[in-house]
């Protein structure tokens, strides 16, 4: 596991773990990007990936954007991959907007 924040602004996480699995190895890995670059705006992007061994693998990928409004309302913008082409040959794929607000 590692915390990175080479400024202020940024801070990058990640994480890797090996499990055996009645003799099938599972390698897993998560890593986070996050940037504030203002009160108002802030961006992040992960991966997390999963391969066992021989080849079957199952990765995601997401990024997200945040305009702050107000301290309980946001516009935010996000897209999500989720990656099975080597284990089934499919893929899924979701890009969303919208406004976030709370009480």
């Amino acid at each position: 596991n590692f915390n990175l924040r080479p400024t202020g602004n940024l801070l990058f996480q990640g994480s890797a773990s090996l499990v055996n699995d009645f003799g099938r190895r599972n390698l897993s890995q998560d890593y986070v990007l996050s940037w504030t670059a203002s009160s108002k705006l802030s961006a992040s992007a992960s991966a997390s990936l999963a391969g066992l061994e021989g080849g079957s693998r199952s990765d995601r990928y997401s990024a997200q954007l945040q305009y702050s409004l107000t301290p309980r309302s946001s516009l935010v913008v996000s897209y999500s991959q989720y990656d099975l082409s080597s284990a089934s040959g499919s893929s899924a794929s979701s890009l969303q907007a919208g406004f976030r607000t709370g009480f």
